[in-house]
């Protein structure tokens, strides 16, 4: 494990990444988006709280929260899985 780095974190880039990954590879079904105003408290459908940016849209899926910028070009997943340590994340994401 990376020196100084909790394992919490470690699970969450590498779910940030892989989710990065495989909503790169699929279609994903437009859905309605909340754009936001002003910077937002916000929770993924497990609890993960985070503060989302303002000008930016929010979508939930299934398990993650997908959010886009105000340039189109990019989107950050923030996807909830179950696992014991880092690895059994990154196969479950």
């Amino acid at each position: 494990m990376a020196a100084g780095v909790s394992p919490i974190i470690l699970k969450s880039i590498v779910c940030v990444f892989s989710c990065a990954i495989v909503t790169g590879s699929i279609v994903l079904v437009a859905q309605s988006a909340e754009q936001l105003a002003s910077e937002a408290k916000r929770s993924t459908p497990a609890g993960a709280t985070f503060t989302a940016p303002a000008a930016w849209s929010l979508r939930s899926e299934a398990n993650m929260i997908v959010l886009t910028p105000p340039e189109p070009d990019s989107h950050l997943a923030i996807v909830d899985v179950k696992a014991a340590d880092a690895a059994a994340a990154l196969s479950a994401a």
